[in-house]
């Protein structure tokens, strides 16, 4: 079972990784009003020392490209704070299935990122997760949960996820049991099951009370709170 997070560690928590998350957005056109948004993601902002990136999960970005096949005037843009903002596909950088992960180039984006945060990686690789290991992450949920789209705005809900690692394989990490995990809401308060469609991308951190979080992955699938993400 998981230790009771203080309320005081849990806003601690989120003030150190809820800036280097976003969410990521597939619009119907290049209008970027809140109805035209069809589905979202979330995308993880790293600093590697040597290049500021977007990162989200590989399968997202082919789902853009698929659905952009049947929707030529769709586009894709990130949340930072003040408005999307396009992503373009000449800043792709990187596309690895086997790690499900795509990285973008966030040079030419990096002035509209004022209220957002790098992630800043130490060492590479990057530390190996290990059984037992607390996980904490921040990322939006999809329609019904975490999306809220109206006429006038496009609201989008974070949760905020505590898990455990249960297994560690060459290229994925295994979280949580129904009995350890714990999700809340954007006030803190525990919440019923939620589907995690829409949160694909979002940065994972080790958490530990003594220490800065360390990026450890990026959430790729889970059905619903509960099961094993």
């Amino acid at each position: 079972m998981l230790p009771l997070i203080a309320v005081a560690d849990r806003i601690c928590i989120e003030g150190a990784i809820r800036p280097s998350a976003g969410p990521l957005v597939i619009f119907r056109s290049a209008e970027l009003n809140p109805l035209n948004v069809e589905t979202n993601a979330t995308f993880g902002l790293v600093d590697t020392g040597q290049k500021k990136l977007l990162v989200t999960c590989q399968h997202v970005w082919d789902g853009y490209l698929e659905y952009r096949l049947k929707n030529p005037n769709a586009v894709l843009a990130a949340c930072f704070g003040n408005g999307p903002v396009l992503i373009s596909e000449d800043q792709k950088l990187a596309e690895d299935r086997d790690l499900d992960l795509v990285t973008f180039d966030m040079k030419p984006l990096v002035h509209a990122c004022s209220q957002m945060k790098f992630q800043r990686i130490w060492r590479f690789p990057v530390t190996k997760s290990k059984p037992g290991e607390f996980i904490v992450c921040v990322g939006y949920p999809g329609k019904d949960v975490g999306r809220k789209i109206s006429e006038r705005e496009g609201r989008f809900d974070y949760a905020h996820l505590v898990c455990v690692v249960t297994e560690v394989t060459a290229h994925q990490v295994r979280l949580g049991e129904s009995n350890n995990l714990h999700l809340v809401d954007n006030s803190g308060n525990e919440v019923p099951p939620v589907a995690y469609k829409g949160m694909s991308g979002s940065p994972c951190y080790k958490w530990s009370p003594n220490s800065p979080p360390e990026l450890r992955g990026f959430l790729k699938a889970g059905q619903q709170s509960g099961d094993p993400i």
